[in-house]
């Protein structure tokens, strides 16, 4: 007599001579491995096929994804009994032969606490450590936050997807916390040793850590240069270049915006100056405003401290390193005097206060002041071996006062020149004209007499004239401090004195 043995799917007696389970169906002509194992598996038939191989290709690339899903999975299968699940899982607490949602249930948390006893089980190096995200790319280690409860520890696998783990181990808690309140009192007991929530972003990080950028490299920077400034003027090189020093010690060379002073150092371009000829008395004309230009920024700016204020149509700094800058001094903007006065033209460029700047040199182009004086230069007639008789008078210079205390341009009746007549006679000297190289030129007032012996002397600024004193009424030093030539021609045009100093 055959002997009943026991279906391998659903554990029921079943006949040998059966092909098939009568209780749950299952193939029992091949009890190899192979069957058993597709008897078993969700979306497989008996026996060996292409769809076996095909789904179980798909497990493979969908194990971790099914590993998260695992707990759901067994809920489902002991809720409806799937292949006798829950039949033969009945001996477990909560977990009833015939399925059912408190078997759903249970099997749910079994599932749970057994992944959690696992993640539990792996060593942790770092178990004393906080939780801390990988520091480079290679630093994966899943399991380096001890805190985290075994909910939160599954085992990760290098084809995880972080997303998809997030949505699940999410879904996971949110699945879990009815337990609490509906498990009897084993379930219970399971339910408390769990963690909290597990949070999915510390769980994704572990398992595929977020690569954070490196630490970066300081780059070398530039101060910036900010947008006013303030310093002590230290040094004047000419007209438009002086050096100065900051409140905090450092120091720069300065070139004004917008203006350019004829050359003191080098040769001169006459060409730079609109109508000055390019000759020897033009060049000399120029070296001789060159020097002024540099005597009056230096009565203006040596010593004194300035405001530094910048040009957003220049550059921070020029050609030679320069700072470019507008200085103003005592609130008043200094660039344009320079302009104003005629000790320098306007600098063609773009900076913005340009239109100020054309309408300060044409002023100063129409009163012939300072560099544009020297337009009408000439080279002076030779002079005679002797100078004629005036009636037997003999006009001679005296004295020379050519550097006045101070700035000589604020100071101009201290710069003078004193002629002496050392003949017998009286010497009319009215229309006589009395200039210098740069062609300076003073006509002597009709009834000026020199008497024999007696001096006469011409100042250079203003006052009223007398027997004794001339004035120039010049706005401007005449006389140059190096060195310059006296000129004094008769009405004929005759040179009667020429005499250079050093």
């Amino acid at each position: 007599m055959s002997q009943a043995t026991e279906c391998r799917v659903c554990g029921k007696p079943v006949s040998p001579s059966d092909s098939y389970c009568q209780h749950c169906g299952a193939d029992l002509s091949n009890h190899s491995r192979l069957a058993t194992i597709t008897d078993r598996v969700p979306g497989m038939q008996p026996g060996s096929s292409l769809r076996n191989l095909g789904v179980g290709i798909l497990y493979f690339l969908l194990t971790p994804l099914l590993f998260y899903l695992l707990p759901v999975f067994a809920a489902i299968a002991a809720f409806k009994n799937w292949r006798g699940i829950a039949t033969r899982t009945a001996k477990l607490p909560g977990i009833s032969a015939g399925g059912g949602a408190m078997s759903g249930i249970a099997a749910f948390v079994y599932l749970i606490a057994l992944m959690g006893l696992v993640g539990a089980g792996v060593p942790a190096d770092t178990a004393s450590e906080p939780t801390a995200a990988p520091s480079t790319e290679n630093e994966t280690t899943p399991h380096e936050t001890p805190s985290q409860t075994p909910i939160v520890t599954p085992a990760p696998t290098e084809t995880s997807e972080p997303t998809d783990q997030s949505n699940q181990q999410s879904g996971t808690s949110q699945t879990a916390t009815p337990v609490a309140t509906q498990t009897a009192t084993s379930t219970l007991t399971l339910t408390a040793t769990a963690s909290p929530t597990p949070n999915p972003v510390e769980t994704q990080a572990q398992a595929t850590p977020t690569p954070r950028p490196a630490t970066p490299t300081p780059q070398p920077t530039t101060t910036a240069t900010p947008d006013h400034r303030t310093g002590t003027i230290t040094a004047i090189t000419d007209g438009d270049t002086v050096d100065i020093r900051f409140a905090d010690g450092s120091t720069d060379t300065l070139r004004l915006l917008g203006v350019d002073t004829p050359e003191t150092y080098g040769d001169v371009n006459p060409d730079e100056f609109e109508g000055v000829p390019d000759t020897e008395a033009g060049r000399n004309c120029l070296e001789t405003r060159a020097k002024d230009a540099t005597e009056f920024t230096r009565s203006r700016l040596l010593g004194e401290e300035v405001t530094l204020s910048f040009d957003d149509n220049e550059g921070r700094r020029g050609s030679y390193d320069r700072l470019l800058v507008y200085v103003s001094v005592d609130g008043e903007p200094f660039n344009i005097q320079l302009v104003e006065q005629g000790y320098a033209r306007v600098y063609d460029s773009q900076f913005e206060r340009r239109s100020s700047f054309y309408d300060a040199e044409a002023a100063a182009q129409d009163a012939g002041i300072g560099v544009w004086d020297c337009r009408n230069v000439r080279t002076p007639t030779p002079t005679p071996e002797s100078a004629p008789p005036n009636s037997g008078g003999t006009l001679e210079v005296a004295s020379i006062h050519a550097d006045a205390p101070g700035n000589d341009h604020e100071n101009l009746n201290e710069e003078y020149i004193t002629f002496d007549n050392t003949g017998s006679q009286a010497v009319d000297i009215s229309g006589y004209v009395i200039s210098d190289t740069a062609d300076h030129e003073y006509t002597v007032p009709e009834g000026t007499t020199v008497g024999a012996g007696e001096q006469i002397t011409l100042y250079t600024g203003s006052g009223a004239n007398s027997a004794d004193s001339l004035y120039w009424r010049s706005e401007s030093a005449v006389w140059n401090n190096g060195g310059d030539t006296i000129i004094v021609e008769e009405t004929s045009g005759e040179v009667v004195i020429e005499r250079t100093y050093e």
